[in-house]
């Protein structure tokens, strides 16, 4: 599963002098100022919902599976926000009223061997992922800059994410917020990926491949979120919707398990209902 982090397609607003900080990324669950400026110390939310995700990275084959989370939010009296979900724990820290830093421990699943494909591959055992992440805000518009390390030495290696965000609010009920990145992979994080060693490409018939480190792939996304409630309801039922489209490049694209067996395009999509109290 890859990184879920906000970046935009368009709208992008960079000057000298930076717009004033408008409201909508603070109704994006996915930006750090989300529930910035809520009064109470605390919210709690729940998610259910479905998404669909390839098998593995490059994989032409989805898989479509219940999707749930609970989480909370707290914040300190400094303004701070630290959040507790399942399988991660993440804390939010303002450098400045337009700069926030992040830093998140979470849950990665490895990657079995229920593809055909991946029949003769050694499973990639799960893990705990960091992510060091500086977001830079100009209004509605952010860049990102994210390291994600695997903390337990599990074959992940070192991803890093450059990314660029925006949220957009249609009235008072619609949020839209294009997104893109682009991601680079060390050598063992490629090698893990998308790597194929001499004995698995005797098993298998396909060819052997030891790539390098360098870049890896980018991402295009758009979020959609939609509130039944008022504004301003301590109780919020809202619609939250994702789709992703991710291209691989050469480093990972000319792997024989993306070339031959997969795809150097996959989608992701998530949908579901988001209850806030």
């Amino acid at each position: 599963m890859r990184t879920r982090i906000v970046s935009c397609l368009c709208f992008v607003s960079l000057s000298l002098v930076a717009p004033p900080l408008l409201a909508q990324p603070e109704r994006n669950p996915q930006s750090p100022w989300y529930l910035q400026e809520r009064d109470r110390w605390w919210d709690v939310e729940i998610f259910l919902g479905v998404e669909s995700e390839p098998d593995y990275a490059g994989s032409d084959d989805s898989e479509v599976e219940p999707d749930a989370d609970i989480r909370a939010l707290f914040r300190d009296r400094k303004g701070n926000r630290y959040i507790l979900s399942l399988g991660q724990v993440s804390g939010i820290f303002d450098l400045s009223p337009r700069t926030a830093l992040q830093i998140t421990l979470e849950y990665e699943e490895g990657r079995d061997r229920e593809n055909p494909a991946l029949a003769e591959f050694e499973e990639v055992r799960d893990t705990l992922e960091g992510q060091i992440s500086l977001f830079r805000r100009f209004g509605n518009t952010y860049l990102a800059g994210v390291l994600q390390p695997d903390i337990l030495g599990r074959g992940k290696g070192l991803v890093t994410f450059l990314a660029l965000g925006h949220d957009r609010a249609i009235g008072e009920k619609v949020l839209l917020s294009p997104r893109i990145d682009v991601s680079w992979g060390d050598s063992e994080h490629m090698r893990t990926e998308f790597g194929i060693s001499a004995a698995v490409a005797a098993a298998s018939g396909l060819a052997p491949y030891e790539p390098g480190g360098g870049l890896k792939s980018a991402t295009a996304a758009l979020g959609l979120r939609y509130d039944f409630s008022r504004q301003g309801s301590s109780r919020k039922w809202s619609l939250l919707a994702d789709l992703e489209v991710e291209h691989y490049f050469s480093k990972a694209a000319d792997s024989p398990l993306i070339r031959d067996a997969g795809s150097d395009v996959t989608y992701e999509a998530a949908f579901g209902v988001l209850f806030r109290f």
